[in-house]
């Protein structure tokens, strides 16, 4: 099973960040490396947009 990916919104990151069947108000961490995580991005129910500049681990 493929899951489909998108770049990170944060100007400057290459990571990506799953984007697979959102819901509203959704947050999804980009896959960028190292001890902070990745970067929030949250579903608004047309596009994802970046949360926060604070970079936070996936727990989802």
């Amino acid at each position: 099973m493929t899951t489909d990916r998108v770049p990170c919104q944060k100007k400057g990151c290459f990571a990506t960040f799953e984007a697979n069947a959102p819901r509203a108000e959704e947050t999804r961490h980009c896959n960028r490396g190292g001890p902070d995580g990745g970067h929030p991005h949250r579903w608004d129910l047309t596009a994802w947009k970046v949360v926060t500049n604070t970079m936070e681990h996936d727990r989802g």
